[in-house]
């Protein structure tokens, strides 16, 4: 879903977004988000290596050292998305690949939250565009009033405009099939998916989100063979031939 056209596409279009990334990118590092055994170095060098034509890809528990191979079919859509994402950038030698990988993972997270806010028939505030529905705009006002009143302060404020501009943003980047739920790779592996907390800014969510899923998971590339039930001495195998590109 997400192509390195689209992601070129929301930079350019949504200013915001793109210079609040471009401050974000300049405090990590590649090494943060990918990892590949010493064929994949090679190949990415420019180097021909016999037998090795395959890229293969899956999410690593970094923390938990082992391979997440049997997981279920949201993650497994997710992170394949992210995957192939990764290795288009990887092999165009991409020299703001750090800056394509957050705006990736904003994105979606963007797309998350415009949801669970609009998108979906369970969402408050259904039905948003540039003006809400009759169901929207009631429940909007309800909404306003328990920010103003006794619940000031306890619950996050969010502007009309804000929303919409989520909402729009939802639509405008990317072809989603009605039935899905879940955008965001990043959510979804850390199980948590409710982003309504006390003082909420979607711009420190994201960054507390991220620092988290750097800290526990990474991107890794092999030119070994992977399958969900593997023997454990395969994984280690794959594992323990893990090293940083930089």
């Amino acid at each position: 879903m997400y192509r390195k056209e689209m992601i070129n596409e929301f930079l350019a279009n949504e200013k915001e977004e793109c210079d609040f990334l471009k401050r974000a990118a300049k405090k990590y590092n590649l090494n943060e988000f990918v990892m590949v055994d010493k064929n994949i170095k090679s190949i990415l060098s420019g180097k021909m290596i016999d037998g090795c034509e395959d890229i293969n890809g899956c999410m690593f528990d970094y923390r938990e050292k082992d391979l997440r191979l049997n997981v279920d079919s949201v993650e497994l859509r997710l992170a394949n998305q992210y995957l192939g994402f990764i290795k288009q950038l990887l092999e165009e030698k991409e020299k703001d690949i750090v800056l394509y990988i957050l705006a990736f993972h904003y994105l979606a997270m963007i797309k998350q939250f415009a949801y669970q806010l609009v998108v979906s028939n369970k969402a408050p505030f259904w039905g948003c565009d540039s003006d809400f529905n009759t169901s929207g705009k009631s429940n909007y006002k309800l909404y306003q009033e328990l920010c103003i009143g006794k619940f000031g302060g306890m619950i996050p404020f969010l502007s009309e405009a804000c929303i919409a501009k989520y909402n729009n943003i939802f639509y405008k980047y990317g072809f989603d099939s009605h039935s899905t739920k879940h955008f965001s790779l990043i959510e979804y592996m850390l199980k948590h998916e409710n982003m309504y907390g006390d003082g909420f800014s979607l711009c420190n969510e994201f960054v507390y989100m991220l620092n988290s899923f750097c800290f526990q998971f990474k991107a890794i590339y092999t030119t070994e063979k992977m399958w969900p039930y593997m023997f454990k001495a395969n994984k280690d195998y794959i594992i323990n031939s893990l090293i940083f590109l930089y």
